[in-house]
């Protein structure tokens, strides 16, 4: 038997109905349309992979609802969430040390990545992160090279 690949277009303006009503979580419209256009752009443009910072998960795991093509790299500042997300899909876990800026978290991150392969320092990668706090959530999302993002 050959190969058969499945693939499910998912209807991403009833994902974000259903989360906006049903999900208190995402703290604010701009963070459930900032994770919702994320997986859009990831899945129109060539890039490699979606990079995002938690410490309670929930960013994390309404980008997976989404089951967009790219693989999502959680940075994880609490243990416990880290291994909750594992089972998430399309989801790629990390534990790293809360970083003081943001410019700091994405260049471990970003390190961390390449060396271990993860992709290559000329694949795009989007960043998803919130400037405001824990309590805000998203705010932000940045399109670049890896290198780009490691040389600010």
């Amino acid at each position: 038997m050959g190969d058969k690949t499945f693939k499910t277009k998912v209807n991403t303006d009833a994902v974000f109905q259903r989360f906006i009503k049903e999900y208190p979580y995402l703290n604010t419209r701009v963070s459930a349309e900032l994770t919702k256009q994320a997986i859009q752009i990831s899945d129109a443009l060539d890039i490699k992979a979606i990079i995002a910072d938690t410490n309670s998960g929930k960013t994390i795991r309404t980008l997976s609802a989404y089951r967009g093509s790219k693989t999502i790299y959680a940075q994880c500042y609490n243990k416990h969430t880290m291994r909750w997300l594992s089972l998430s899909y399309g989801v790629h876990v990390d534990y790293i040390e809360e970083a003081n800026t943001h410019s700091l978290f994405i260049k471990q991150a970003l390190n961390n990545l390449v060396h271990k392969k993860a992709f290559n320092r000329e694949n795009l990668v989007l960043v998803v992160a919130g400037n405001f706090g824990r309590s805000t959530g998203v705010s932000y999302m940045e399109v670049a090279t890896v290198d780009n993002m490691l040389e600010r």
